[in-house]
């Protein structure tokens, strides 16, 4: 999988468009491959909320050598009518396999197939079964665990992908999870790597907040139609009147959360370029993490490594698997009951104690610098 320098050689990156660059995982890739390939399946596009596609990108030696967007008819047709869902997940193994065997055919080398989703690593066993691909690794970023609400396709469709997920935690040659809540959920005997999303040593921003300054908070994320705590904005902006909201991100409930808030001090960018979305982060003064959704027990949000990337103290849960780990470095404010006063009072300890929450930031990010953790999934 990596040559004498260290250095990655061919690899085949496939995950869902929204997590391709979970910690940093895009941007180390690229730092380390001399041929990167990556397949990321978009559901639909998150700025038109139009047709599903898949974005498929060939970088030579860290530089971009290629990228198009694919779709097709059955891709809509599937998309569109939920009950024909689970034929999107046929789809998308035969875009993969297709892929997989053009790229082998092109460099003419051994490749290694990298993905972070359970039904798409199916597809890598399957290929290195007919040895198209060599070495499989699989990455658990994104664990949604049993649905217990929903249709009985939904809840039968949830028992299927948390079957794929164990069976490829079993058998691909290299996995891990991100946190250990995760395979003992899935009672997975095979003893299983435990590597956190990774954060950015970005450097300390200029232009953080002055005296008697509004407070910024941002929010960077998938809007679900659930919306998890941010239906209390309302009345947040209503008992705080210096407080603001930038909103990025979209989803099936932006347009409930925009009729519940018509508020000029609140900002939504929808989905943008990541550039464009880390001059937001550059200007906030809190990152917004609560989270009351069952997943959030399973989760490690790539949205608060951003936030801490960009040196936000985070608001967030106790419900959050994660919210032990944020306590103990001192990088936020965790609240156990969410209402309304609790919220305030967590913004205005973080307002009033900004440079401690940095400190423990400053430490939390060197710890968890994404090429140190990283190096542990590609280099064992």
């Amino acid at each position: 999988m990596e040559n004498e320098t260290g250095t990655l050689q061919n690899l085949v990156y496939v995950a869902e468009n929204q997590y391709v660059n979970s910690g940093y995982i895009n941007d180390y890739l690229r730092e380390k491959c001399n041929n990167l390939f990556t397949i990321a399946f978009c559901k639909k596009d998150l700025k038109s909320s139009k047709l599903p596609y898949v974005i498929l990108s060939y970088y030579r030696n860290g530089k971009l050598y290629k990228e198009r967007k694919v779709t097709s008819i059955l891709f809509i047709v599937f998309s569109s009518v939920r009950i024909l869902h689970p034929f999107v997940y046929l789809m998308n193994f035969f875009v993969i396999l297709c892929q997989v065997i053009k790229y082998r055919i092109l460099i003419k080398e051994k490749i290694s197939f990298f993905s972070t989703g359970a039904m798409f690593s199916v597809s890598g066993l399957v290929l290195r079964l007919f040895r198209i691909v060599g070495r499989t690794v699989f990455y658990v970023v994104d664990y949604k665990g049993r649905e217990t609400s929903g249709s009985v396709l939904t809840k039968k469709f949830s028992v299927w992908i948390g079957l794929c997920a164990s069976f490829c935690l079993r058998f691909c040659d290299v996995t891990a999870v991100i946190n250990d809540k995760i395979s003992k959920k899935m009672n997975i005997s095979k003893k299983v790597s435990v590597i956190p999303l990774g954060t950015s040593m970005t450097d300390e921003p200029l232009n953080r907040r002055r005296k008697n300054a509004n407070v910024r908070i941002c929010y960077c994320g998938v809007i679900e139609n659930k919306l998890f705590g941010l239906e209390l904005i309302p009345r947040l902006l209503e008992k705080r009147k210096d407080l603001y909201f930038d909103i990025i991100g979209s989803g099936n409930g932006l347009e409930k959360l925009k009729k519940q808030i018509s508020s000029e001090r609140v900002i939504f960018y929808g989905f943008i370029s990541e550039s464009e979305r880390n001059s937001v982060l550059l200007c906030g003064d809190i990152g917004w993490a609560i989270n009351t959704s069952f997943t959030a027990q399973f989760s490690d949000p790539s949205k608060i490594k951003d936030y801490l990337s960009f040196k936000l103290p985070v608001l967030a849960n106790t419900s959050q698997a994660v919210a032990p780990t944020l306590q103990k470095y001192g990088v936020g404010e965790v609240i156990d009951k969410i209402t309304v006063n609790n919220i305030l009072s967590a913004v205005d300890k973080i307002i009033m104690n900004q440079n401690e929450y940095r400190k423990g930031i400053r430490k939390y990010n060197c710890d968890f610098e994404y090429h140190k953790l990283l190096d542990r999934l590609f280099y064992q």
